[in-house]
């Protein structure tokens, strides 16, 4: 008898543990559709516009650096 209440009361932890996962999971799911849902594309793509002109300019910079050697000075 024991032993089936302990088989019984472990099979039940599992589910509740796997119910907790996923309403876990669906939160997250809601959370992320909500961020997509409520994106303000003009600062969004502002924001992009910002950071892929930083990157062409630390692109440019390292080419630049990239040809440099002491050789070059003497």
């Amino acid at each position: 008898m024991i032993t089936t209440e302990s088989s019984v009361g472990a099979r039940l932890n599992l589910i509740e543990k796997q119910q907790n996962a996923h309403a876990d999971y669906l939160l997250d799911m809601e959370t992320a559709k909500s961020r997509l849902k409520d994106l303000d594309y003009a600062s969004a793509i502002s924001q992009f516009n910002q950071e892929t002109l930083a990157l062409q300019a630390s692109q440019q910079a390292f080419a630049k650096v990239q040809n440099l050697s002491l050789f070059q000075f003497i």
